[in-house]
């Protein structure tokens, strides 16, 4: 037996590894798909703080819309004047953290959010001395109709809770809940 020849024979090279072209597109395509699912993730991130905000912001103004009915109605000292109580909520405000604290009465921290609370109490007679209707705003349905033809109005008197915030970027939002009291 003797020697084969092979310089006429075409060589074959066996193939190991990718070629740095090849790296470098894989590299590329990999770095857009990263891109895109951390933007996706820092979107949800912002929509989910837009929305603990705003269910926050809802709590509170439910909590005080629930302290302001809780307190009645007391009746004043005529039949012009009643719920003196709930009028003298008229135009006030506070504000108030809610987020995470380690102990009452600390400081608030980055994990925490402060709101503002706003009281407005409208309807027939004088709240704190001024007119209830700021702006001759009257509500819808009219607070002064009559319930049963040719009767008086009730005494009514609309409260509005707002609470506002801010947030990083974004024009100050506003949450408001209202109901209607009587004695």
């Amino acid at each position: 037996m003797g020697r084969v020849d092979t310089s006429s024979a075409p060589q074959v090279r066996s193939r190991r590894g990718a070629t740095l072209i090849e790296v470098i597109a894989a590299m590329g395509v990999m770095a857009m798909g990263i891109a895109a699912v951390s933007s996706l993730v820092l979107s949800a991130t912002a929509q989910n703080r837009r929305t603990l905000a705003m269910a926050q912001a809802e709590a509170v103004a439910q909590r005080e819309l629930e302290r302001v009915l809780a307190l009645g109605c007391t009746n004043g000292t005529s039949d012009t004047i009643f719920c003196d109580n709930v009028r003298a909520l008229d135009r006030t405000g506070y504000d108030v953290s809610w987020g995470v604290s380690t102990l009452p009465g600390t400081a608030t921290t980055a994990s925490t959010r402060t709101y503002h609370v706003d009281i407005d109490v409208d309807g027939p007679g004088n709240c704190n001395g001024d007119p209830c209707f700021e702006g001759n705003e009257t509500g819808a349905p009219l607070l002064a109709r009559a319930l049963v033809p040719g009767q008086p109005a009730p005494h009514v008197l609309n409260v509005r809770v707002t609470v506002s915030w801010t947030e990083r970027d974004r024009p100050r939002q506003a949450v408001a809940l209202q109901t209607r009291v009587a004695p």
